[in-house]
């Protein structure tokens, strides 16, 4: 027995749709998608390989339910004074598409648990001066829970401290000609207080705007080469600043845009636009008018590919004949190497 799966329910059993073989009335799937309907068909094949006209459609519903899961946990405000309430915000994620159900929190108090505090807030008339709070979250989605996560520490009548950078950021390098790079900041920043989902991240100072495109999504830095054609092992120093509502921080990365070599572009052809019947033309590589910002025509390669009405010579590869007494008009395709694993091809 032949089995294979589809989709939807009107597909013709092929060898695209085929899964596997069966040599009783029985077959386990073990790589059908989950959460989504999905149809199988069955043919019967004999011993010289034919494949019968296949089953009607047999439909099921693989539920798989994964644990959820919550990101960017953190309490605020992040320096409480008597009389805030403190409440803990997070990102929920399930990636069966559940809704959030039955999430859990748990309140601890200079490291120990609270447990009469269960909910996402935590009242302003259970804190004092010198409390040091932070909460655990543990997602749910009504069946089933995911992995717990602890929130930033927080000081009831506490100071603010300014975030604070590594010592160094090693120099970031982007290719020549690219865009919407992307770098995580959050890892190189900590902050006493705040959780690094509160902080602002901007680029406060940028050497070479012509050259490097610089902005920040959230904690991630996105670069851009903007000048085309451009590298360069230093081009360009960004300030990059962190606050944190009341302070701020800024540090400095420096930024290469590595070449890449680009394949060549041909202008214009310039040689011949005609030859005697019976005849041959060898074209040059001179014959074309050639862009390439990284490499010179001098050590290109050319080449003749194979096309209609004519011949290319293997031992000559810019060599074109035709069949005898062949007149009329011919498309020849070139291919041009740069030698850098750059190519184009013309007609």
């Amino acid at each position: 027995y032949s089995v294979h799966r589809a989709l939807h329910a009107g597909f013709q059993p092929n060898l695209s749709n085929f899964i596997g073989y069966s040599a009783t009335p029985m077959f386990v799937d073990e790589s059908g998608p989950w959460n989504t309907n999905v149809y199988y068909k069955v043919s019967a094949t004999d011993m010289g390989g034919n494949l019968g006209p296949g089953s009607g459609p047999a439909a099921a519903f693989i539920v798989v339910n994964r644990p959820p899961q919550v990101f960017d946990v953190a309490i605020s405000p992040a320096v409480p004074q008597v009389g805030d309430n403190i409440i803990v915000t997070y990102t929920f994620f399930d990636p069966d598409g559940d809704q959030e159900s039955g999430t859990t929190y748990e309140w601890y108090n200079s490291g120990t648990l609270v447990p009469q505090h269960t909910s996402s807030t935590l009242p302003a008339a259970f804190t004092s001066c010198t409390d040091d709070w932070h909460v655990v979250v543990t997602p749910s989605d009504g069946t089933l829970p995911g992995q717990p996560v602890g929130s930033n520490n927080v000081i009831v009548c506490g100071a603010n401290t300014p975030p604070v950078w590594v010592d160094a950021i090693p120099p970031i390098h982007i290719a020549e000609d690219s865009y919407d790079n992307t770098f995580e900041m959050g890892n190189l920043v900590s902050d006493t207080e705040q959780a690094t989902s509160q902080l602002v991240f901007s680029v406060a100072g940028n050497t070479n705007e012509a050259a490097v495109g610089a902005t920040f999504n959230g904690s991630k830095l996105v670069l851009s080469a903007v000048s085309e054609d451009f590298n360069s092992n230093l081009a360009a120093t960004l300030t990059l600043r962190v606050n944190d509502g009341e302070e701020f921080s800024d540090a400095y990365v420096d930024v290469a845009i590595d070449s890449v070599n680009d394949s060549p572009e041909v202008v214009e052809y310039v040689g011949r636009s005609d030859f005697d019947e019976d005849g041959d033309y060898l074209f040059e590589i001179y014959d074309f008018v050639i862009e390439d910002p990284d490499n010179d025509a001098v050590d290109m390669v050319m080449s003749v590919l194979p096309g209609q009405n004519y011949i290319r010579s293997l031992e000559s590869p810019g060599l074109v004949t035709t069949a005898p007494n062949f007149n009329g008009e011919i498309i020849v395709n070139i291919e041009i190497s740069d030698g850098s694993n750059g190519n184009t091809v013309t007609a």
